[in-house]
């Protein structure tokens, strides 16, 4: 009886280990594969979505969508919103480099220039929109 007991406990411990050996593998297929794996998944959504204008749309109620987003981003309120914001990026930096943290410019860069993007963007679509 001892015999048997000793194999069910081989067998159910193997059970076990092939649900995590299979798990490990899904994970490190999609740790060496992630990034093509995401952009198939954006090509997939491209695809399936409409990425351009409506199909009932006219070029006019394109500008008219257009020149509404221009003035959303132009807006005073979003300009002062995102100084603001870039002022409040500024002030973690050097807070941050006051307290020894290292590396706090590599974490707020890509804060930083969003930030600034959309602070220049009204003036660079105005720009190109106005055709000047």
């Amino acid at each position: 009886m001892a015999d048997s007991q000793v194999g069910r406990e081989v067998s159910s411990n193997t059970l076990k280990q092939k649900p995590l050996e299979t798990e490990l593998r899904v994970r490190l297929f999609f740790q060496e594969n992630g990034k093509f794996i995401f952009a198939l998944l954006v090509v997939f959504a491209l695809c399936m979505f409409n990425t351009f204008a409506a199909s009932g749309e006219t070029i006019e109620e394109l500008d008219t969508w257009g020149d509404k987003i221009l003035s959303l981003i132009s807006a005073s309120w979003v300009q002062a919103l995102m100084t603001i914001a870039l002022v409040i990026e500024f002030g973690i930096i050097g807070f941050g480099n006051a307290q020894g943290e290292g590396g706090m410019f590599k974490k707020l860069w890509p804060w930083m220039v969003g930030t600034v993007g959309i602070l220049g963007a009204s003036s660079i679509t105005d720009f190109f929109w106005n055709n000047n």
